[in-house]
Protein backbone atom coordinates (compact mmCIF):
# COMPACT_ATOMS: atom_id res chain seq x y z
CA UNK A 1 0.00 0.00 0.00
CA UNK A 2 1.51 3.36 -0.66
CA UNK A 3 1.83 5.29 2.58
CA UNK A 4 -0.37 8.85 1.34
CA UNK A 5 -3.23 9.60 -1.23
CA UNK A 6 -1.76 12.70 -3.38
CA UNK A 7 -5.19 14.76 -4.11
CA UNK A 8 -4.71 18.35 -5.97
CA UNK A 9 -7.27 20.76 -7.46
CA UNK A 10 -7.12 21.41 -11.37
CA UNK A 11 -5.50 24.65 -11.38
CA UNK A 12 -2.13 22.61 -11.57
CA UNK A 13 -2.68 21.63 -15.64
CA UNK A 14 -1.61 18.08 -14.90
CA UNK A 15 -1.87 16.30 -18.34
CA UNK A 16 -4.26 13.11 -18.27
CA UNK A 17 -1.84 10.50 -18.56
CA UNK A 18 0.80 12.27 -15.48
CA UNK A 19 -2.31 12.13 -13.54
CA UNK A 20 -3.01 8.69 -14.16
CA UNK A 21 0.49 7.10 -13.86
CA UNK A 22 1.20 8.92 -10.55
CA UNK A 23 -2.50 7.49 -9.36
CA UNK A 24 -3.26 11.37 -8.61
CA UNK A 25 -6.91 12.07 -8.06
CA UNK A 26 -7.87 15.73 -9.79
CA UNK A 27 -10.47 18.00 -7.91
CA UNK A 28 -12.38 19.71 -10.38
CA UNK A 29 -12.48 23.80 -10.89
CA UNK A 30 -15.61 25.30 -13.10
CA UNK A 31 -15.52 27.08 -15.95
CA UNK A 32 -18.27 29.45 -17.69
CA UNK A 33 -18.06 30.50 -21.31
CA UNK A 34 -21.10 32.92 -20.65
CA UNK A 35 -21.62 33.48 -17.23
CA UNK A 36 -24.80 31.19 -16.25
CA UNK A 37 -23.64 27.80 -17.60
CA UNK A 38 -20.67 26.17 -15.69
CA UNK A 39 -18.76 22.40 -16.70
CA UNK A 40 -16.16 20.85 -14.61
CA UNK A 41 -12.46 22.08 -16.41
CA UNK A 42 -11.99 18.54 -17.11
CA UNK A 43 -15.05 17.77 -19.31
CA UNK A 44 -13.81 20.30 -21.92
CA UNK A 45 -10.94 20.06 -24.31
CA UNK A 46 -8.27 22.65 -23.42
CA UNK A 47 -7.48 23.31 -27.01
CA UNK A 48 -11.49 23.58 -27.98
CA UNK A 49 -11.23 26.36 -24.97
CA UNK A 50 -8.44 28.15 -25.90
CA UNK A 51 -10.18 28.24 -29.83
CA UNK A 52 -13.53 29.76 -28.35
CA UNK A 53 -11.01 33.09 -26.98
CA UNK A 54 -9.88 33.31 -30.54
CA UNK A 55 -12.87 32.68 -32.16
CA UNK A 56 -14.56 35.19 -29.83
CA UNK A 57 -12.05 37.77 -28.69
CA UNK A 58 -14.41 40.01 -26.31
CA UNK A 59 -15.73 37.11 -24.77
CA UNK A 60 -14.31 36.81 -20.73
CA UNK A 61 -15.23 33.42 -19.37
CA UNK A 62 -15.36 32.80 -15.66
CA UNK A 63 -14.12 30.24 -13.32
CA UNK A 64 -15.59 28.61 -9.83
CA UNK A 65 -13.66 27.09 -7.13
CA UNK A 66 -14.47 23.52 -6.09
CA UNK A 67 -17.03 23.19 -3.49
CA UNK A 68 -16.42 21.58 0.30
CA UNK A 69 -18.75 18.85 -0.22
CA UNK A 70 -16.24 17.83 -3.30
CA UNK A 71 -13.24 18.29 -0.83
CA UNK A 72 -15.13 15.83 1.40
CA UNK A 73 -15.97 13.11 -1.06
CA UNK A 74 -12.67 12.99 -2.61
CA UNK A 75 -10.92 13.10 0.90
CA UNK A 76 -13.49 10.52 2.91
CA UNK A 77 -13.18 7.55 0.32
CA UNK A 78 -9.72 7.02 1.79
CA UNK A 79 -10.07 8.11 4.98
CA UNK A 80 -12.48 5.77 6.12
CA UNK A 81 -10.13 2.77 4.22
CA UNK A 82 -7.43 4.45 6.85
CA UNK A 83 -5.29 5.79 4.23
CA UNK A 84 -3.80 9.31 4.62
CA UNK A 85 -4.20 11.83 2.46
CA UNK A 86 -1.73 14.79 1.09
CA UNK A 87 -3.97 17.60 -1.03
CA UNK A 88 -1.78 20.17 -3.10
CA UNK A 89 -4.60 23.58 -3.95
CA UNK A 90 -3.65 26.51 -5.82
CA UNK A 91 -2.54 29.81 -4.29
CA UNK A 92 -4.53 31.16 -1.55
CA UNK A 93 -4.02 34.59 -2.84
CA UNK A 94 -5.46 34.25 -6.62
CA UNK A 95 -8.67 31.14 -5.08
CA UNK A 96 -10.52 30.04 -2.41
CA UNK A 97 -9.93 26.66 -2.97
CA UNK A 98 -7.44 26.11 -0.41
CA UNK A 99 -9.93 27.77 2.08
CA UNK A 100 -12.60 25.03 1.11
CA UNK A 101 -10.66 22.35 1.09
CA UNK A 102 -9.36 23.34 4.42
CA UNK A 103 -13.23 23.68 5.72
CA UNK A 104 -13.65 19.49 4.31
CA UNK A 105 -10.54 18.94 6.77
CA UNK A 106 -12.38 19.96 9.66
CA UNK A 107 -15.65 18.24 8.50
CA UNK A 108 -13.07 15.35 8.14
CA UNK A 109 -11.00 15.32 11.16
CA UNK A 110 -14.81 15.71 13.00
CA UNK A 111 -16.22 12.62 11.48
CA UNK A 112 -12.70 10.78 11.67
CA UNK A 113 -10.42 12.38 14.67
CA UNK A 114 -7.56 9.87 14.13
CA UNK A 115 -7.64 11.10 10.22
CA UNK A 116 -3.93 11.93 8.85
CA UNK A 117 -4.96 14.46 6.63
CA UNK A 118 -2.72 17.40 5.17
CA UNK A 119 -3.83 20.46 3.14
CA UNK A 120 -1.02 22.73 1.62
CA UNK A 121 -1.34 26.04 0.20
CA UNK A 122 1.19 25.52 -2.86
CA UNK A 123 1.47 29.36 -2.88
CA UNK A 124 1.69 28.17 -6.73
CA UNK A 125 -0.39 27.85 -10.19
CA UNK A 126 -1.10 25.75 -13.51
CA UNK A 127 2.33 23.92 -14.46
CA UNK A 128 4.50 25.13 -11.35
CA UNK A 129 1.70 23.91 -9.00
CA UNK A 130 1.61 20.95 -11.02
CA UNK A 131 5.19 20.44 -10.75
CA UNK A 132 4.93 20.26 -7.22
CA UNK A 133 2.73 17.72 -6.81
CA UNK A 134 4.63 15.32 -9.57
CA UNK A 135 7.87 16.24 -6.66
CA UNK A 136 5.28 15.04 -4.20
CA UNK A 137 4.85 11.83 -6.27
CA UNK A 138 8.80 11.50 -6.39
CA UNK A 139 8.86 11.72 -2.14
CA UNK A 140 6.18 8.82 -1.89
CA UNK A 141 8.00 6.77 -4.62
CA UNK A 142 11.08 7.07 -2.55
CA UNK A 143 9.20 5.86 0.04
CA UNK A 144 9.46 8.93 2.54
CA UNK A 145 7.11 9.25 5.41
CA UNK A 146 3.94 11.40 5.11
CA UNK A 147 5.51 13.68 7.52
CA UNK A 148 8.92 14.34 5.98
CA UNK A 149 7.12 14.46 2.64
CA UNK A 150 4.71 17.54 4.74
CA UNK A 151 7.90 19.37 5.37
CA UNK A 152 9.92 18.67 2.20
CA UNK A 153 6.93 20.10 0.39
CA UNK A 154 6.92 23.26 2.86
CA UNK A 155 10.39 23.73 2.16
CA UNK A 156 10.47 23.80 -1.91
CA UNK A 157 7.09 25.36 -2.79
CA UNK A 158 8.39 28.91 -2.39
CA UNK A 159 11.46 28.59 -4.76
CA UNK A 160 8.95 27.83 -7.37
CA UNK A 161 8.73 31.00 -9.78
CA UNK A 162 7.34 31.10 -13.37
CA UNK A 163 8.49 34.27 -16.05
CA UNK A 164 6.16 34.35 -18.56
CA UNK A 165 4.71 37.04 -21.27
CA UNK A 166 0.97 37.48 -22.89
CA UNK A 167 -0.68 38.96 -25.69
CA UNK A 168 -2.69 41.30 -24.39
CA UNK A 169 -3.63 42.61 -20.73
CA UNK A 170 -7.26 42.69 -21.40
CA UNK A 171 -8.41 39.36 -19.34
CA UNK A 172 -6.28 40.47 -16.43
CA UNK A 173 -7.65 43.99 -16.30
CA UNK A 174 -11.12 42.57 -17.06
CA UNK A 175 -10.99 39.83 -14.24
CA UNK A 176 -9.59 42.40 -11.60
CA UNK A 177 -5.79 40.69 -11.42
CA UNK A 178 -4.12 43.76 -12.54
CA UNK A 179 -2.51 44.22 -8.92
CA UNK A 180 0.88 45.15 -8.92
CA UNK A 181 0.99 45.50 -12.72
CA UNK A 182 -1.29 48.67 -12.91
CA UNK A 183 2.00 50.63 -13.67
CA UNK A 184 2.50 48.70 -16.80
CA UNK A 185 -1.57 48.71 -18.02
CA UNK A 186 -0.27 50.82 -21.21
CA UNK A 187 -2.78 49.34 -23.28
CA UNK A 188 -2.64 52.13 -26.12
CA UNK A 189 0.59 51.42 -26.29
CA UNK A 190 -0.06 47.32 -27.25
CA UNK A 191 3.09 46.55 -24.87
CA UNK A 192 3.91 42.92 -24.36
CA UNK A 193 4.06 42.68 -20.49
CA UNK A 194 6.70 40.36 -18.58
CA UNK A 195 5.28 38.83 -15.53
CA UNK A 196 7.12 37.40 -12.54
CA UNK A 197 4.84 35.39 -10.59
CA UNK A 198 6.28 34.71 -7.24
CA UNK A 199 5.36 34.01 -3.85
CA UNK A 200 1.85 33.21 -4.55
CA UNK A 201 1.37 36.66 -6.67
CA UNK A 202 1.87 38.10 -9.91
CA UNK A 203 4.41 41.50 -10.53
CA UNK A 204 5.54 43.28 -13.37
CA UNK A 205 9.10 42.13 -15.19
CA UNK A 206 9.35 44.50 -17.46
CA UNK A 207 7.99 45.11 -20.87
CA UNK A 208 8.75 44.89 -25.02
CA UNK A 209 7.31 45.78 -28.26
CA UNK A 210 6.68 42.82 -29.84
CA UNK A 211 5.80 38.80 -29.17
CA UNK A 212 9.49 37.82 -29.99
CA UNK A 213 11.55 40.27 -28.13
CA UNK A 214 8.80 39.59 -24.96
CA UNK A 215 9.78 35.82 -25.63
CA UNK A 216 13.56 36.64 -25.46
CA UNK A 217 13.12 39.01 -22.25
CA UNK A 218 11.81 36.03 -20.41
CA UNK A 219 14.79 33.98 -21.15
CA UNK A 220 17.19 37.03 -19.94
CA UNK A 221 14.89 37.26 -16.56
CA UNK A 222 15.70 33.80 -15.73
CA UNK A 223 19.37 33.76 -16.45
CA UNK A 224 19.60 36.72 -14.25
CA UNK A 225 17.96 35.51 -11.77
CA UNK A 226 19.83 32.47 -11.38
CA UNK A 227 22.99 34.37 -11.94
CA UNK A 228 22.26 37.27 -9.01
CA UNK A 229 21.63 34.28 -6.61
CA UNK A 230 24.25 32.08 -7.56
CA UNK A 231 22.17 29.51 -8.42
CA UNK A 232 22.92 26.18 -10.69
CA UNK A 233 20.25 25.03 -13.13
CA UNK A 234 20.66 21.30 -12.20
CA UNK A 235 19.46 21.94 -8.89
CA UNK A 236 16.14 22.53 -10.11
CA UNK A 237 12.81 21.67 -12.30
CA UNK A 238 12.46 23.14 -15.35
CA UNK A 239 8.92 23.74 -17.07
CA UNK A 240 7.05 25.26 -20.23
CA UNK A 241 3.74 26.37 -20.02
CA UNK A 242 1.87 27.48 -22.85
CA UNK A 243 -1.59 28.52 -24.63
CA UNK A 244 -2.89 28.43 -27.51
CA UNK A 245 -0.21 28.14 -29.80
CA UNK A 246 1.57 24.76 -29.43
CA UNK A 247 4.07 25.30 -32.48
CA UNK A 248 5.20 28.77 -31.03
CA UNK A 249 5.93 26.97 -27.27
CA UNK A 250 8.09 24.51 -29.17
CA UNK A 251 9.93 26.44 -30.64
CA UNK A 252 10.24 28.21 -27.75
CA UNK A 253 11.16 25.15 -25.41
CA UNK A 254 13.77 24.31 -28.03
CA UNK A 255 15.38 27.98 -27.31
CA UNK A 256 15.01 27.59 -23.85
CA UNK A 257 17.12 24.28 -23.35
CA UNK A 258 20.08 25.76 -25.94
CA UNK A 259 20.65 29.06 -24.01
CA UNK A 260 20.23 27.65 -20.47
CA UNK A 261 22.06 24.65 -21.61
CA UNK A 262 19.36 22.46 -19.99
CA UNK A 263 21.03 18.89 -19.63
CA UNK A 264 17.57 17.18 -17.82
CA UNK A 265 14.26 17.06 -19.18
CA UNK A 266 11.87 19.89 -19.69
CA UNK A 267 7.97 19.48 -18.45
CA UNK A 268 5.78 20.67 -21.07
CA UNK A 269 2.01 21.37 -20.06
CA UNK A 270 -0.89 23.41 -21.94
CA UNK A 271 -1.88 25.85 -19.39
CA UNK A 272 -5.58 24.76 -18.39
CA UNK A 273 -8.80 27.30 -18.86
CA UNK A 274 -8.70 28.11 -15.02
CA UNK A 275 -6.15 29.83 -15.20
CA UNK A 276 -6.41 31.09 -19.14
CA UNK A 277 -9.42 32.90 -18.09
CA UNK A 278 -7.05 35.49 -17.07
CA UNK A 279 -4.14 35.50 -19.08
CA UNK A 280 -6.33 35.08 -22.45
CA UNK A 281 -5.56 32.52 -25.10
CA UNK A 282 -1.27 33.29 -25.51
CA UNK A 283 0.65 32.76 -22.28
CA UNK A 284 3.63 31.42 -22.65
CA UNK A 285 6.79 31.42 -19.72
CA UNK A 286 9.32 29.62 -18.38
CA UNK A 287 8.60 27.80 -14.81
CA UNK A 288 10.77 26.57 -12.21
CA UNK A 289 10.94 24.65 -9.00
CA UNK A 290 14.35 23.56 -6.69
CA UNK A 291 14.22 19.69 -6.16
CA UNK A 292 13.46 18.28 -3.06
CA UNK A 293 17.07 16.22 -2.85
CA UNK A 294 19.24 18.66 -3.76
Amino acid sequence: MKPFKIICDSACDLPKDLVAKYDIDVVSFYVSLDDQNYYKEQEKNTQDFYQELVDHPNQYPKTSMPTVEEYFNAFEQYIKKEIPVICICITSKMSGSYNGAMLAKQDILEKYPHAKIAVIDSSLITVIEGMLVLELARMRENHLSFEETIEKIENIKHTGKIYFTIASMDYLAHGGRIGKLKSILGSVLKIKPIIVFKNGDIDSAGIALTRNKSLTKVIECVKQFFKKNLLKYSDYLFGIGYGYKKDEAENFAKQVKEELALKENVFFFQIGSTIAVHTGPHPIGITFLKKYDV
